[in-house]
């Protein structure tokens, strides 16, 4: 695997990661 490969693939983990807090920091908001 290349080093571009692996920034991308970091890259798409980080979005995902974002995502996914977003969305409990959401929910956990909402259930207040």
């Amino acid at each position: 695997m290349t080093n571009r490969e692996m920034i991308n693939k970091f890259k798409d983990y980080a979005e995902v990661a974002d995502a996914s807090y977003a969305m409990l920091d959401f929910v956990y908001e909402s259930r207040k």
